[in-house]
């Protein structure tokens, strides 16, 4: 896949919300696409939630130690 658009979502402690932001991207985006999650080293159930989503689009990455929003982001950017 060679996506035209990619969005990089860090998230840390989102699995109250993760699940309608990943279904309102698949729902509104027409392009294609890739979303990257970020995960910053949280301890819990966002990355179960989103894989609950099973979007073949969805990019997962996990820091080793929290690095805050900024450098999860540029993370996803590398």
């Amino acid at each position: 896949m060679n996506p035209k658009l990619s969005i990089v979502i860090p998230v840390y402690n989102e699995k109250d919300t993760i699940q309608e932001t990943l279904n309102s991207i698949a729902q509104t985006i027409t392009i294609t696409h890739e979303v990257c999650l970020i995960y910053d080293c949280q301890d819990d159930t966002t990355l179960p939630a989103a894989q609950a989503c099973n979007l073949p689009t969805t990019v997962y990455v996990k820091n080793k130690y929290g690095t805050g929003a900024l450098n999860a982001l540029k993370t996803g950017l590398e």
